[in-house]
This record gives C-alpha cells, structure tokens and sequence, in this order.
C-alpha cells in the first residue's frame, strides 16, 4: 500500500510544481493581472512551460546570477514529465510484496510491439516525488525573490516598494443623478 501513496504523492507534486511553472509565467507576462498569463500558460505542455518560462525570466531579469539559477533549475526539471510518465503510464503488479513489476506495453514504427516488465521499488519512487517537491520549493523561492527583486529595491540602506504612486485626492466615479425639470 505505501507504493500506492508514493504514486498519488509523486502525481500531486508534479502538478503543484506544473502549477507553480503557470503561476510564474503569469506572473512574468503582467504582474498586475495574472489571469490572462494563466489562461496562456495553462494551454502549454509541461516542455513548452518549461521553455517559456525561461524565455521570460531572461527577457525580465538582467542579473546574470539569478539567470544563472533560473537555467539550472529550469535544466534539473525539464525531464520530469518524462520522468513522471514513465511511473504514470505503467501498470504494476507486486506493490504489496518486496518486489515491484512495472509493466508497460507500446506500439511505435520502427520497434513494432514491445512489452517492458520492469523492476521498481517503493525508494525509487519516493525518491522521485522528493526530487518534485525539493525542486518546487526552489521555484517557490525564485518566484519570490524575484517579486522582491522587482518590487523592492534599496534607498538610504532602507527596503522601499518601487513605483508607488501616491493618490493625492479621490475621483468620485458615481454617476450623478440627471436635473429633472
């Protein structure tokens, strides 16, 4: 039964990491409004999110440090999809023993039919759905610095919000009532 859970957990880190890739496109696209970039980028396949939010993170941001760790992150979970397809895409047999079979059958052009029975283990897909979770964190907290970094900014050694504008007087916006005679 533990497999069965590590199946469930691998498949719900994925797709919060999914999500996180759609949030930051969101939010690269127009910080003021995030739906229009998630509409985008939930039309997307994991690749082409993976891909676009590079794209975006190197057009908005100049710091080549912080490029450097968006590449190398966005590098470690590019094959993930192919990762998480291959557990997700398989039938298994022997989950409640020590032994786990992966089984996958497939048709292509040039191999023909093959069937696949596969060794795999519980600690293998643990493993796995850790990697997901640890690596989301990192978006999380590159999603964060880079708010910090493009709302925040240093003056007199001080944190201050960049271009606040300040409302000086209120627009009253009501319709007034039409004169009657």
């Amino acid at each position: 039964m533990d497999f069965l859970y590590e199946l469930g957990r691998a498949i719900a880190n994925f797709q919060a990491l999914e999500s996180g890739l759609k949030r930051f496109i969101a939010l690269l696209l127009d910080s003021s409004d995030l739906d229009p970039g998630r509409i985008t980028a939930s039309e997307l396949s994991y690749r082409a999110k993976v891909a676009v939010l590079r794209a975006l993170y190197d057009y908005r941001v100049s710091d080549k440090e912080r490029t450097t760790r968006m590449r190398a992150l966005l590098g470690r979970i590019a094959g993930f999809e192919d990762e998480r397809n291959r557990f997700m895409h398989s039938s298994y047999s022997g989950y409640g023993e020590e032994k786990i079979f992966r089984h996958k059958e497939n048709s292509t052009l040039s191999a023909g039919f093959t069937r696949l029975k596969l060794e795999t283990s519980h600690e293998e897909l643990a493993e796995f759905s850790q990697r997901l979770l640890s690596e989301r964190e990192v978006l999380i907290e590159a999603y964060n610095d880079y708010l910090n970094f493009e709302y925040w900014e240093l003056k007199e050694g001080r944190p201050r919000l960049k271009n606040i504008q300040v409302i000086t007087e209120k627009k009253d916006n009501r319709k007034k009532p039409r004169k009657t005679n």
